[in-house]
């Protein structure tokens, strides 16, 4: 009976030589042991917080843009007046539009072929631009575009101007005379003004024979030269 008594006891007292611990030296009691699981705690727990990261893309920066459209474009040479323009029935429709614009001398005529230009222009020596609007009457060789373009330098024309030619579809050579004036252009440092591209994209300008103008197309013909002769202002501080 005693045995059965007495070994309840002594698990009690194992009990109590594990979890009972002196105090400490402070005489406060030692801190809990710690069974492997986090000890209760009287604080309430801190909110989940859930970290969110935004990624902001910078806008690209702006186009770079100048005060002046053409402030840092290369200049275009002035173009020295007295002006001269030499032409057939097409350039005489638009002669007096010419002379408003400021070309100061006009010398066109109806039918006229390029070779005539040649002689006409021995007998000038007072204007220094030149503007050639020849070949709608008939095909010519370089040699003669050349011929008339030597006479042109040796009047003292410092500035050329080359008019292409526009003809409707029935005359087989508009295409082969533009090539020879563009040719004859790049032989003689002169400047090419193609009549036959901008009045292909205004058909309008032209009248029903497809080779004269029509009021628009005086308009536009004259401009075109005008705007040849008359470089945009220079800005700039």
């Amino acid at each position: 009976m005693a045995r059965y008594i007495l070994r309840p006891l002594a698990v009690a007292v194992l009990i109590m030589t594990i979890v009972w611990l002196p105090p400490g030296d402070d005489g406060q009691p030692a801190p809990p042991v710690s069974l492997g699981y986090p000890p209760p705690t009287t604080e309430p727990p801190s909110p989940t917080t859930t970290s969110t990261t935004t990624t902001t893309t910078a806008p690209p920066p702006p186009p770079t843009t100048w005060l002046f459209e053409d402030e840092f474009a290369p200049a275009r040479p002035a173009v020295a007046p007295p002006f001269y323009a030499l032409g057939d029935s097409v350039m005489l429709g638009a002669r007096a539009e010419l002379l408003d614009r400021g070309v100061d001398t006009v010398n066109a005529a109806v039918s006229r072929q390029l070779a005539t230009g040649t002689g006409i222009l021995r007998g000038v020596s007072d204007h220094q631009t030149l503007v050639v609007h020849l070949g709608t009457n008939g095909p010519t060789g370089a040699a003669t575009v050349d011929s008339l373009l030597e006479v042109a330098e040796d009047a003292g024309f410092t500035n050329l101007f080359i008019v292409t030619i526009q003809l409707p579809a029935r005359y087989a050579y508009e295409q082969s005379m533009n090539d020879t004036l563009r040719e004859a252009a790049d032989r003689w440092d002169a400047t090419i003004l193609d009549w036959q591209a901008l009045s292909d994209e205004n058909p309008g300008w032209l009248a029903r024979d497809g080779i004269h103008l029509t009021s628009a197309g005086r308009a536009g013909y004259a401009d075109m030269i005008a705007t040849a002769l008359t470089p945009p202002p220079q800005v700039g501080w």
